[in-house]
């Protein structure tokens, strides 16, 4: 895909390649970065708060544009900027937008740049993905525009404006992050995201997830739980509004469900036998509505811990198979645990159903088992719904504590009103 571009004053354009890899991409913004170092030497300043790149209007004064007048076919100005920042020559930001309603047309990156080498400018549906050197001067402003992006209009909804996660030292294997940089060192940033609409009375949906274990080791599988993302107008309605929920894992692996949680390891599925992915990753939650189709974006940055997992360990597997229940109905799902190695010791379960809703399913398990050594072990999970539940989509989780360690199964449920079953 083509784009129009401004460098040094000039329009031209630019091919984008949507697919070329961090680690080249790293190369070329090392190398120029190193340029920069034998022209200008390094002046370290430690500043005491953390600099912000956020989303900015400058005709709203805020990072919300919200305003009916805006028409379709009419152009927007979203500026990047950042705050409280020490000197700086360098950043690497990816944007995403609904382009259902907006289409960037134009991006200035000489706003906060005098000389910039552009290492990439990636531009597509739905994302920007910038990453810029200055080569002429490093940056000594505290405040300062890095981008401005022209948007047009495409109709008349709602749009997120959201930073990927702030992060420094991303995992090779990561696809988006946000920071600055000063020469080869990288600068940690927290971010500010901003907004669109162009529709009376009706902010679109709210993207909200949580992931379990919070600091996860390599090999890890994580839960991640959605359940709080909701829809402020049809708050009421199944999963609170939210038709899908779309995830974008930051390792080149994405999954699309119904379901307000889902499960994710950070490895090469081709390779089973490979440990697994470590470091920094932005995790992206997208959120779509019931009623109108309007999404919610959301990231958050997952770190892997390279760390090896103890030998004695044990395993937790479940049937995630999607499962359907009438309202008033009982199920039940075999859970199995394996040991690892010579675990031997208590492990309690526990079960839980996200959302957790008044009426909705509940879950309860025995709640111990004692692993002996190269053993195996089911436990019986058992579902409990009443007339009243609302249907809906439903995720039973289950969470297995021993010696200090934790792991989870997931399993899917579908709930259907007593009378269509």
């Amino acid at each position: 895909m083509d784009k129009l571009f401004n460098s040094e004053g000039i329009l031209f354009k630019m091919n984008m390649n949507r697919d070329s890899h961090r680690i080249s991409l790293v190369l070329i913004i090392c190398l120029a970065l190193l340029m920069a170092t034998v022209y200008y030497p390094v002046q370290v300043h430690a500043s005491p708060v953390i600099p912000t790149v956020g989303v900015w209007s400058d005709v709203y004064n805020s990072p919300v544009i919200s305003d009916p007048s805006i028409a379709p076919n009419s152009t927007i100005i979203v500026s990047v900027n950042v705050t409280n920042a020490p000197a700086f020559n360098g950043y690497d930001l990816t944007l995403y937008y609904d382009p259902a309603y907006l289409k960037p047309v134009f991006i200035d990156v000489r706003t906060g740049f005098n000389h910039p080498f552009i290492g990439a400018d990636t531009l597509s549906p739905g994302s920007i993905h910038l990453a810029v050197v200055d080569l002429g001067e490093n940056v000594t402003a505290t405040t300062a525009t890095i981008a401005r992006i022209s948007f047009e209009v495409m109709g008349r909804g709602v749009s997120p404006l959201t930073l990927a996660a702030a992060m420094t030292h991303p995992s090779i294997w990561d696809q988006s992050w946000t920071q600055l940089v000063f020469q080869t060192a990288e600068i940690p940033v927290q971010t500010v995201d901003g907004y669109f609409s162009n529709i009376p009375a009706n902010d679109g949906p709210v993207a909200s997830f949580t992931f379990s274990p919070t600091v996860p080791i390599v090999g890890d599988t994580v839960v991640f739980d959605a359940s709080s993302s909701f829809d402020p107008d049809n708050n009421q309605g199944a999963n609170h509004g939210i038709a899908l929920y779309i995830w974008d894992f930051g390792d080149g692996y994405t999954d699309v469900t119904n379901y307000p949680a889902d499960t994710h390891r950070f490895a090469n599925t081709f390779q089973p036998d490979y440990g697994g992915y470590y470091g920094n990753f932005s995790v992206k939650l997208t959120v779509v509505d019931s009623d109108q189709g309007f999404i919610s974006v959301l990231t958050q940055r997952v770190a892997i811990m390279l760390a090896t997992p103890s030998a004695n360990n044990f395993v937790v597997a479940t049937n995630p198979t999607p499962r359907e229940i009438a309202a008033g109905d009982t199920m039940t799902y075999a859970i199995t645990l394996t040991t690892l190695g010579n675990f031997t010791g208590p492990i309690a379960l526990k079960g839980s159903v996200v959302p957790s809703d008044k009426n909705g399913p509940s879950a309860s398990i025995q709640g111990k088992l004692n692993l002996h050594g190269a053993s195996q072990l089911t436990a019986v999970l058992d579902i409990h719904t009443t007339n009243n539940t609302p249907p809906g989509y439903y995720t039973v989780l289950v969470t297995a504590t021993g010696a200090g360690i934790s792991h989870y199964g997931i399993m899917y449920l579908t709930v259907y009103a007593a009378a269509s079953k």
